[in-house]
């Protein structure tokens, strides 16, 4: 019976990678507010990549000579020029000041601001913690321009504003107020505690989501749609319209859950959340706490809070791109020149990045809460966290504003009171972090424009990823063996990303107890962080591939359509890089599984053994006899499935093979002056929606077969094992 199943595959070994390196991390424990966008994240060593380190500036177009391959293609073109031109300049000069001012330049990295020092007797007095919000002003010069890098200080308060917005205007004078600390009052486990507070901000969510899609929906009636397009429009908003009703439903849901933890009854009203959870940087102190020696836990929450934070920003940016795009289609549609097609991916593409902005706020105050419990696990934390959840300008959002009074927030006042309410607060606190005054809206020079004009005109763009092939590595002629060198390809160039310590699948199985459910469980875990670094590797080069085609687009912003089609793809390239940033904190979290069950090990584990890709062979027949009742209909239910999940692949794997080939034409075509840039911006969509799909097949198949052979063959020695799941 340990007869082997699949195919076995060569282990693919990789050269020594490049250093991968470390977040600076902010230095104040609640909290530094500084929103660094791409930089701050790893400098990912992808050679095609390189272009990620100035990808919401300007800067590097400025400054940076490049080369077209041949010329802006003169295809034909129809409308208003003057109201082409009105478009351009209404729309893209915020677009111009927001990448040279508010995204961020190049310039000034985060060791240039401010780190206030810990009181050394911080861990053993610990009454409360004063969240102050810093907008600490950074400058750099970018080809004689002058740069203001903001932090997410300045994009903070109108973040908090739509929460609290989305709170007060969904209140009903019949709902019972309940706020956050009367929870924390209620409980003490850390099971109870932890869901009631969960639920809450779950509650939270799912206001602001209901809140925001009611607005966009009434937004989309402000569209002029030609005659021949409203089934269209009707069935993008009927599908909308559908997900509100839903996520109504779950609202509904949660606020009954909410209600059983808060001691309500259904007679005494709806219960309706009164704070807003935190959005602000967060620091965690764990060296000072832990003299060096903080669990792994307390480790892995410390490296994921900034990469979640940075996902809340970046999906709002992308929110906010996309609103652009939108309301640059809409004008040019009142002008005569609608585009009903692009205007509704963009309008679309807004909700999609205000809800996922949404969920990354929930899920930095999970782990906000997740990490003062772990505190309060190893005698660190006091008995009030409240503070260390919330700020008081978070507070009383709804009895606030019920009461007619105003509630406390950050930078109200001028900066003299400001300084004086932060010294109050400092003579009562361990430490605190001077507020620095008001937020001042950013200016958009004019001159900008001019420049950006001027390069358009005189500056080249050179294509790269845009026109050469993804695969032209892979010489496999048949469609089986593509699909198998595909699975290695991706696993081989996403290693290159991360110089961490290697780590072989029998290297993780090696260390397992040998039982059945202890192999079958590490070994889809270790497929998963598979997955998670193939997917990164896929999204750095979507990135990429994203921002040559905005470099591009640049040329055309003052053709017809042009202005729109820049903000748009600007929009699906800011996008993009949340999407990046996301797989970034999945990838870490799935990493500290490895880590782990693997406790001599304290640097982040690259998986390096690639998954099976080929006809897997379950001998279903043969086996059947052999296996127990109780397991023969999940087992068999497996076999029966796992051909299907191969032939899905394949076909997806040969999809993605056209969708390259048809991306590397239209690129040409569209340099030859023969097709538009949407269409190559459409042909780019598409490879990369399937090669994320292809990959997700992939680490499908490889966990169900890792379940069905480690039930199969639970007496199978550990080489016997790795042959059948095809991977020796």
């Amino acid at each position: 019976m340990n007869q082997a199943f699949g195919t076995g595959q060569a282990v693919h070994s990789i050269g020594d990678a490049q250093n991968f390196e470390e977040i600076d991390r902010p230095a104040v424990f609640f909290e530094r507010d500084a929103f660094h966008g791409i930089q701050d994240r790893p400098q990912y060593n992808s050679v095609t990549d390189r272009q990620l380190t100035d990808r919401f500036s300007l800067v590097g177009i400025f400054s940076q000579p490049v080369r077209m391959r041949s010329p802006i293609p003169d295809y034909p073109t129809t409308g208003n020029v003057e109201m082409n031109r009105r478009i351009a300049l209404k729309h893209l000069s915020p677009l111009i000041s927001i990448l040279t001012a508010v995204i961020g330049a190049s310039a000034g990295l985060a060791e240039n601001h401010p780190h206030p020092r810990l009181n050394v007797d911080l861990a053993h007095h610990w009454s409360a913690v004063l969240l102050a919000e810093q907008a600490i002003p950074n400058t750099g010069t970018g080809s004689g321009v002058q740069q203001s890098r903001p932090s997410a200080a300045q994009l903070r308060p109108e973040l908090d504003n739509r929460l609290k917005t989305a709170l007060r205007r969904n209140f009903q004078q019949t709902d019972r107020i309940i706020s956050l600390q009367s929870l924390l009052e209620r409980y003490s486990r850390r099971e109870d505690l932890t869901r009631a507070v969960k639920t809450y901000w779950t509650v939270v969510r799912l206001v602001a989501s209901v809140d925001m899609l009611s607005q966009s929906l009434s937004e989309l009636e402000t569209f002029p749609c030609p005659p021949e397009r409203r089934p269209y429009l009707e069935g993008l908003k009927g599908g909308i319209t559908g997900q509100l009703i839903d996520l109504r439903g779950q609202l509904a849901a949660a606020q009954f859950e909410l209600a059983a933890w808060a001691g309500v009854t259904d007679a005494q009203g709806r219960v309706f959340p009164d704070d807003i959870p935190h959005t602000g940087g967060y620091n965690t102190y764990i060296d000072s706490l832990f003299h060096g020696q903080a669990p792994l836990e307390v480790r892995k929450i410390d490296e994921l809070l900034p990469l979640v934070r940075q996902s809340i920003y970046l999906h709002f940016v992308a929110a906010r791109s996309a609103r652009d795009a939108w309301l640059a289609y809409r004008d040019a549609a009142n002008a005569g020149a609608p585009n009903v097609e692009a205007a509704m991916q963009m309008w679309h593409l807004a909700i999609t990045e205000n809800l996922r902005c949404l969920e990354a706020v929930e899920r930095y105050n999970e782990l906000i809460l997740e990490y003062i419990l772990e505190l309060r696990r190893y005698g660190q934390a006091p008995s009030n966290i409240l503070p260390m959840l919330l700020e008081e300008g978070s507070r009383r959002v709804v009895s606030g504003a019920a009461a007619g009074s105003t509630p406390a927030s950050r930078n109200t006042g001028d900066a003299a009171t400001s300084a004086r309410q932060a010294d109050l607060s400092a003579e009562r606190l361990p430490f605190a972090c001077k507020n620095l005054g008001p937020f001042t809206p950013l200016d958009r020079p004019q001159t900008l424009i001019c420049r950006l004009i001027a390069f358009r005109e005189s500056a080249t763009v050179e294509t790269p990823e845009l026109t050469k092939g993804f695969f032209s590595s892979i010489t496999a002629t048949r469609l089986e063996d593509f699909v198998k060198e595909l699975a290695r390809f991706c696993t081989a160039e996403s290693m290159q990303i991360r110089a961490d310590k290697t780590l072989t699948l029998s290297e993780y199985l090696s260390n397992s107890s040998g039982q059945t459910e202890d192999r079958r469980v590490r070994t889809i875990q270790y497929w998963e962080v598979v997955e998670a670094q193939d997917r990164l590797f896929v999204l750095i080069k979507q990135s990429a591939v994203l921002s040559e085609l905005f470099r591009v687009a640049l040329r055309e912003a003052e053709r017809p359509g042009g202005a729109e089609l820049v903000l748009q793809i600007h929009a699906e390239r800011n996008a993009a890089d949340a999407a990046l940033q996301d797989a970034h904190a999945d990838l870490l979290e799935k990493q500290f599984i490895l880590k782990k069950n693997i406790p001599t090990s304290d640097i982040d584990l690259t998986a390096v053994t690639p998954p099976f890709a080929g006809a897997y062979d379950t001998r279903w027949s043969e086996l059947a006899p052999y296996i127990t009742p109780a397991q023969r209909v999940h087992l068999g239910k497996i076999a029966y499935r796992l051909p299907g999940i191969y032939a899905a692949m394949a076909q997806t794997a040969s999809a993605l093979l056209s969708a390259d080939l048809a991306r590397q034409r239209d690129a040409e075509a569209y340099l030859r002056g023969q097709i538009p840039l949407n269409t190559v911006l459409a042909s780019v969509q598409l490879e990369f929606d399937l090669w994320l799909q292809f990959i997700e097949g992939v680490g499908q198949y490889n966990r169900a077969i890792a379940q069905y052979a480690a039930s199969c063959l639970p007496l199978a020695s550990l080489n016997d094992y790795l042959k059948a799941i095809g991977v020796q």
